[in-house]
């Protein structure tokens, strides 16, 4: 059984499905600066270890010398340049041709550092992408093809159904309330538009955050008590799955990544910004949403209003993009195929 080293900063909820699935095939061990996550459920294994920050990079002392041991045949690292200690070693690493993947690419608006990626991404031995969005993008800069493979980033969803054609209630949001998730503008926008839809139609509010008591604030003095329901943080997938059935959309005015693939995967499509001009944007999975296919984009307030309005007097709408949503995250977007692209990358014969 190959043995592999996954270098990540910390380990998130959704990333343990990925390596507990990885664990299946191989002897996986994670190394990060997180808190512990493997409890008895778990079959990866975990390292870890300290960091401090310098300036805008992360220091960590260990990884070196964890790297050197030559326990692992494979070294599948974060490909992110703040992080030295996941570069560096493997240019140690290749003298025993022990193999090297880059896993997370996405181009910046810094040259300089573009060009530090494509070098880097010609010395390793493959790159692992969440989407098929840069390739082409990538081969053009000069990476060879056959060192690029995919494993479409998603989250895992154990209980996914199409929901599309369910009696319809809601609005949803679901992720933390903070104010970059620009909560308090689909609160002020329902509240415009509450007298034109039909009066049972409320806006469901799951997670927890910095901004919850602001929230509040806000529905109270939008006499919105009685329209608008905060959940708190809910884990339990039996409970979100019966809040997204009702859901005739997720809507998110700030930045979004896999709350969309969470969404498509009870059949429920998508509505946020586009994000045409400013600073902020949304994470890599946003090319997943389809405008007028599985959900809707958006450059102004009146448009989301617009768009909501149709939702609630077209009902049809939500079931077919719905449905389109569902058929995109059980094709394209489920677990086993992310863990299909790793292993490619993994048997990949050969070193660069």
């Amino acid at each position: 059984m190959k043995k592999l080293l996954i270098l990540q900063n910390l380990v998130l909820p959704y990333r343990k499905p990925v390596y507990n699935g990885l664990a299946r095939d191989y002897d996986v061990t994670v190394l990060h600066s997180g808190v512990p996550t493997v409890d008895s459920e778990d079959t990866y294994k975990e390292i870890l270890i300290p960091t401090r920050r310098i300036g805008p990079f992360f220091v960590q002392n260990d990884v070196f010398r964890e790297i050197s041991s030559g326990k692992y045949d494979v070294v599948i690292a974060m490909f992110d340049l703040r992080w030295p200690a996941y570069i560096l070693p493997m240019f140690k690493s290749r003298q025993r041709c022990r193999k090297w993947i880059f896993w997370g690419h996405r181009y910046s608006r810094n040259s300089i550092a573009n060009y530090a990626r494509d070098w880097l991404m010609r010395k390793a031995d493959a790159i692992l992408l969440y989407d098929r969005e840069e390739i082409d993008r990538i081969t053009r800069r000069g990476i060879q093809r056959h060192k690029i493979f995919v494993a479409d980033n998603t989250i895992h969803v154990p209980n996914h159904h199409d929901y599309s054609r369910h009696v319809k209630s809601n609005f949803l949001f679901v992720g933390k309330l903070v104010k970059r998730k620009k909560i308090d503008l689909l609160i002020t926008i329902f509240a415009r538009i509450r007298d034109r839809i039909p009066e049972n139609m409320k806006l469901e509010i799951v997670g927890d955050g910095e901004c919850r008591d602001i929230l509040r604030k806000i529905v109270r003095n939008s006499c919105l008590e009685d329209r608008v329901i905060f959940h708190g943080r809910v884990d339990q997938h039996d409970l979100l799955a019966e809040i997204f059935a009702r859901a005739c959309a997720y809507v998110s005015p700030g930045p979004i990544g896999l709350g969309i693939l969470h969404s498509f995967a009870y059949g429920v499509p998508v509505v946020t910004t586009n994000y045409l001009e400013g600073s902020e944007k949304h994470g890599p999975e946003a090319v997943c949403l389809k405008h007028r296919f599985n959900g809707f984009t958006y450059t102004n307030e009146d448009e989301l209003a617009n768009i909501l309005i149709d939702f609630c007097n077209s009902p049809q709408l939500s079931s077919i993009m719905g449905q389109n949503a569902y058929d995109f995250y059980s094709k394209k977007r489920t677990l086993d195929i992310m863990l299909n692209g790793f292993k490619q990358s993994i048997e990949n014969q050969g070193c660069a």
